[in-house]
């Protein structure tokens, strides 16, 4: 397994004043990426440099040229990275493609003089202002990252509920000490060597290898859909939604607000982003089956908001 980028594709050193971002997106997800990246650049009071990852194979999608010349018309700095890496025999979850394991490979694709950088998975909807994150403390940790509380796959994994587990869907990364300790290379190597322990993929290769050595921050940074549905059912429907438009939205469940069949109840605040710009704009036309399972998702939000769910 080929794990070291050419020379030439490197980020940008950060400035302290302009927040770090990047983002990994194959063809499945370029207007998605788009989509959090703009998300991020409309909350945030500083500067912000973002660079998509994407398969050398890509990197030509006439999407990607529409998605970067969008954001750029709303001020946003953005490059766009090849990655001719090859990854070869790892776990893939689900829905997840090759492409998440580029989250390990940002260290190494960085310029020598980055400090830290935010990594945001293209699920995620930026509702806050992401310089409070750039400049949180990690206290000597190597990363900050939310738990995930919905995690129990304990045994598999070889961790104890005592070592927490952090969902990798919002990372601030301190580079320096990453690199250093090679951190992100080993999680890279547990990925390969020990794929029967992942249960999703490079985030249970990162919590096995970071234990214990992650700052956790706040709900707000990373709200995922466990979090939404424990708001629904303590605090209702509209006090859950409110708490989530001002949060890092996670979409980390089936109900993807692009889907045609989704019901979230901040699909409307995600199609608000991307309707800013036709290259954003995923056009999610609907059939008849899936109108009537968005119809029955409706309902079971409205009856978990009730209590009846």
């Amino acid at each position: 397994m080929t794990t070291t980028p050419s020379p030439r594709a490197l980020l940008p050193a950060d400035d302290p004043g302009t927040i770090q971002l990047v983002l990994a997106a194959d063809r499945n997800l370029v207007r998605q990426a788009g989509i959090t990246a703009l998300s991020a650049r409309l909350r945030s009071s500083l500067p912000i440099h973002v660079t998509f990852l994407t398969p050398q194979r890509d990197v030509a999608l006439p999407a990607w040229l529409s998605v970067l010349a969008a954001l750029r018309s709303e001020g946003l700095s953005c490059d766009l990275l090849a990655v001719d890496v090859q990854l070869l025999d790892l776990q893939v979850a689900e829905h997840l493609t090759l492409t998440t394991y580029y989250r390990l490979l940002t260290p190494s694709l960085l310029a020598p003089g980055t400090s830290r950088a935010i990594y945001l998975d293209c699920d995620v909807l930026v509702g806050r202002d992401l310089a409070a994150l750039w400049t949180t403390s990690l206290d000597g940790q190597p990363i900050g990252a939310v738990p995930d509380h919905n995690f129990t796959s304990w045994d598999r994994i070889g961790l104890s509920p005592s070592d927490g587990y952090f969902n990798a869907g919002v990372l601030l990364l301190d580079i320096p000490q990453i690199r250093r300790d090679r951190m992100f290379e080993e999680a890279l190597q547990f990925s390969q060597e020990h794929p029967e322990r992942l249960t999703w993929s490079d985030q249970c290769a990162l919590n096995a290898t970071l234990a214990r050595r992650w700052r956790a921050l706040g709900s707000e940074w990373n709200f995922q859909y466990a979090d939404l549905l424990a708001e629904v059912r303590s605090k209702g429907l509209h006090a859950a939604v409110a708490k989530a438009r001002s949060s890092v939205m996670h979409f980390n469940n089936y109900d993807r607000p692009w889907l045609p069949e989704s019901a979230h109840p901040l699909r409307d605040t995600y199609f608000a982003v991307a309707q800013r710009h036709s290259a954003l704009d995923l056009a999610v036309t609907q059939s008849v089956a899936a109108r009537w399972i968005r119809l029955k998702r409706r309902v079971k939000w409205r009856l978990m908001s009730a209590g009846m769910a």
